[in-house]
């Protein structure tokens, strides 16, 4: 009989477990698909003429991938506590600027202002989140820690 009951226990805990959020599944496989993307563009790496061709690709698959994971935090924290952090945004928002500036200035196709210009909008965006962080819902004022 113990044992029947430590079965009925692992059930019990099974059925209890959380689950992923309705949208995980959507994030995670778009997640996958833009890996796999990556992983099949290694053969056009392998197959160009020359590295530099296919190193272009490489790049901006892989920048692109961080952008996505940066969105998926995003997605992910909608999904967990039904609201969108400022601050996920404005990292989205920093990691494609970069990518940006990498891609540009690795195709050597940005001139001197175009890379002043999207400076600029880093220092923006960054001002916003810091804001976002200093004004955030979820900060607690000193005097509010502070009182019983």
């Amino acid at each position: 009989m113990p044992r029947l009951q430590a079965v009925d226990g692992a059930r019990e805990r099974v059925a209890a477990a959380p689950t992923a959020p309705p949208g995980a599944a959507g994030a995670l496989a778009a997640a996958k698909t833009d890996v796999a993307r990556v992983l099949l563009d290694l053969r056009v790496v392998f197959a160009s003429p020359t590295v530099a061709v296919g190193f272009d690709l490489l790049i901006t698959n892989i920048l692109s991938l961080f952008v996505v994971i940066e969105l998926l935090k995003s997605v992910l924290e909608y999904f967990e506590n039904h609201r969108i952090k400022l601050t996920f945004i404005t990292d989205a928002a920093l990691v494609f600027v970069l990518r940006e500036i990498m891609i540009g200035l690795f195709q050597h196709a940005m001139e001197a202002r175009e890379v002043l210009a999207l400076a600029v909008l880093i220092l923006v965006i960054g001002g916003v989140r810091t804001l976002a962080v200093l004004f955030s819902p979820d900060r607690q004022e000193p005097a509010e820690r502070s009182a019983p």
